[in-house]
């Protein structure tokens, strides 16, 4: 696919796991930088629905909250001419809204969502349902892509891709998740979708012998494409598996390119 990488800014908080970096470090021949929201996240997951839909949902929801501020920038408004400025050429400026969730596969086909947890990491490990609901599984982490481009043409409709890492847990105790959320799971529980990072120092609970792949899918109504394979993945260092837990996938971002051209 022949398309000009527009200028990209990552629409999110200054905190976490700083996902501008990753996606400077997965994307390096692309101008990336960062800005706070102008939405509010709280109220639009309160909002969303708990189906497979959610993670599209939030992502464009917050795409659509920031529209007038995006289109501020775009349109030159006085009010935002400092930024405005960052819109150096004719590939335009894309913005980019994400949100990531975990699905737990379960026997009879259906799909379990699952979120941060919220609260006591430890409490967590010890009572939540969904917490031990993962052993044993396949589990995909699930980041839906939204990006709303403006170039001298005009302001795009918002766009999503979802990038999907898929793997198989491993069966472990609530023993062995409550010493994990006494450890190093302490910091990384409240900021994983599911609890169990796949590459944030949960590997321990994935059967690594089991294949990791990476697939995009155009929308929830299009059949999801298989873009990467490990057979097996005990080698892979997390700092390569990262971009995929965030949609830092550059497959993914250039068919957003492509899909949010306004000419």
């Amino acid at each position: 696919m022949n398309t000009e990488r527009p200028t990209i800014t990552v629409v999110t908080k200054n905190g976490g796991y700083q996902k501008d970096r990753i996606y400077k470090a997965a994307l390096p021949e692309w101008d990336i930088d960062r800005k706070d929201p102008e939405f509010s996240e709280w109220r639009i997951k309160q909002n969303a629905p708990h189906t497979e839909e959610r993670p599209v949902y939030i992502a464009e929801g917050k795409a659509r909250e920031d529209a007038a501020w995006v289109s501020a920038v775009c349109g030159l408004s006085e009010a935002m001419i400092d930024q405005a400025q960052k819109i150096k050429s004719e590939r335009g400026h894309m913005y980019l809204y994400t949100d990531s969730v975990q699905f737990v596969h379960q026997p009879d086909g259906s799909l379990t969502i699952h979120e941060k947890p919220q609260g006591d990491p430890v409490v967590w490990a010890t009572t939540a349902p969904e917490a031990i609901d993962q052993s044993g599984k396949t589990i995909e982490i699930v980041s839906a892509i939204t990006a709303v481009r403006c170039d001298k043409h005009g302001v795009s409709e918002p766009q999503t891709v979802l990038v999907r890492a898929k793997a198989t847990m491993r069966p472990f105790t609530r023993a062995e998740l409550i010493e994990y959320a006494k450890g190093s799971g302490n910091k990384t529980i409240p900021d994983t979708g599911g609890g169990i990072s796949l590459a944030n120092g949960g590997r321990q609970f994935f059967d690594t012998s089991k294949p990791l792949t990476i697939s995009v899918q155009d929308g929830l109504d299009k059949e999801p494409q298989e873009m990467l394979r490990y057979e097996t993945w005990a080698h892979i260092p997390d700092v390569a598996l990262r971009p995929f837990i965030c949609g830092a996938f550059e497959p993914a971002v250039m068919r957003l390119a492509e899909k949010t051209k306004t000419h």
